[in-house]
């Protein structure tokens, strides 16, 4: 299949609405509660009202960070990882290491991706991250799909690793 731009896309994983709806609910959830327990139950001190008042105002933020995304998902080309309206994640001759173990700080049904060269910082919420030499791609992804994108991804890595066989 072809891409926006004619290149051919080898992967590609969709976010499906309800998915997005689940993410948005459970952060704007979150967000009320906290804001609930920092305002009107009884908390040690005022500065963990604060805190709490503060997570739970970032938390209904990034709820309509979600709602305001318009990324249909993810896909993976010959040369990048990108959103599926275009906008690059990550060239993958950039890449160094894929990483997808368990216990690592990545998102949900993720992986992560460590850079060669630091890149802008940049942020889809509930979709990806870039913030450094880092990129955390997952959590409203579907596990499977993602699975696939980080295993193809690792596997160019390693093609172009010195000393490996081709």
């Amino acid at each position: 299949m072809a891409g926006t731009d004619g290149e051919e896309v080898l992967l590609r994983v969709e976010i499906a609405p309800a998915r997005r709806f689940v993410a948005m609910a459970l952060s704007a959830l979150i967000g009320l509660w906290m804001i609930y327990v920092g305002l009107w139950l009884d908390v040690p001190s005022t500065l963990w009202r604060a805190g709490l008042v503060a997570v739970g105002g970032l938390a209904l933020v990034q709820a309509v960070r979600i709602r305001a995304t318009a990324v249909p998902g993810i896909e993976l080309t010959a040369t990048e990882l990108r959103e599926i309206g275009g906008r690059r994640i990550a060239a993958l001759d950039g890449v160094v290491e894929v990483q997808r173990s368990f216990g690592l700080f990545k998102p949900m049904n993720g992986f992560v991706l460590h850079l060669a060269a630091p890149a802008r910082a940049a942020m889809v919420p509930g979709v990806w991250w870039r913030f450094g030499r880092r990129v955390a791609v997952g959590g409203m992804l579907p596990r499977g799909g993602a699975r696939q994108i980080a295993l193809r991804m690792e596997a160019q890595v390693k093609a172009r690793a010195p000393g490996s066989v081709s």
